[in-house]
């Protein structure tokens, strides 16, 4: 064919690509493509320009959608956590102290929902050391809050203060040391949680780790500011403690199984 047909064609290439053009037309450039080899070379650019195009578009759009994703999933947890702290806040300025059965409602509802917000995640074993890491960090945390409160505890009942403590220092000493346990639990669970949107890795265990880990610290707050007798304190200690274990262990176990079943 001469060279003006190949500049008509070049100019009905746009919408014979975009299939916007008549029968006619089609016919016409496709009989100009089967002679043509410049035409039909030029198509098959245009075809993978096209494609490639399509893939980029479609791998910013999945981008954004996971941006989207993560950034409503910090919003759920970081309004969450406000609502937590709200509640917190109310309760201690109506009773004086945080009651203990407000840790028994909100430990579950807590968990129920962290895990609802880590749903299409899911675990990574090549992760293990990392993993291990963490699991270390919280379950040291843990041990150390509920040692050292039981370790105390002893010492006021045999009138023995170590670190050179006053007896009416061990009160504040203890708190304190919740408080660090406190803020190192949430520090690692940001972290973690920031982990898990960031990367799509799960660490559920560790997260769940740290729920029960400040919750028997923020209990132990609770019940150090109730103190009255040191034989009640531990009473109601032993038996605060118990409880919270049993409702996490049940708990957990319960969201364990519910959200493997979904995920299957």
């Amino acid at each position: 064919m001469s060279k003006i047909s190949c500049n008509i064609i070049k100019d009905l290439l746009p919408s014979y690509m975009e299939n916007i053009c008549s029968e006619d037309t089609k016919e016409f450039v496709n009989q100009h493509l089967k002679e043509c080899k410049d035409c039909s070379a030029l198509v098959k650019i245009m075809q993978e320009t096209e494609l490639v195009s399509n893939q980029t578009d479609q791998k910013m759009a999945d981008s954004m959608k996971k941006v989207k994703k993560h950034v409503q999933k910090m919003i759920e947890f970081g309004v969450l956590l406000g609502l937590i702290g709200i509640g917190m806040a109310v309760s201690a300025e109506y009773f004086g102290a945080v009651p203990i059965r407000f840790y028994y409602l909100v430990m579950p509802v807590f968990l129920v929902v962290l895990h609802g917000i880590l749903l299409d995640y899911k675990e990574n074993q090549a992760e293990g050391k990392r993993k291990n890491s963490f699991y270390i960090i919280v379950s040291v945390m843990v041990g150390y809050s509920v040692f050292l409160e039981l370790f105390c505890t002893e010492w006021i009942k045999k009138g023995i203060y170590p670190f050179g403590l006053e007896e009416n220092k061990v009160g504040i000493f203890l708190s304190n040391q919740f408080w660090i346990s406190i803020i190192v639990q949430g520090v690692l669970a940001t972290v973690v949680f920031y982990t898990v949107i960031k990367k799509r890795i799960l660490y559920q265990g560790v997260l769940d780790g740290c729920v029960l880990g400040i919750s028997i610290n923020l209990i132990f707050l609770s019940l150090l500011r109730r103190l009255d007798t040191i034989d009640h304190f531990i009473m109601i200690r032993n038996q605060t403690l118990a409880a919270v274990l049993i409702e996490w262990i049940l708990t957990v176990g319960v969201l364990k199984i519910l959200f493997y079943k979904k995920s299957r």
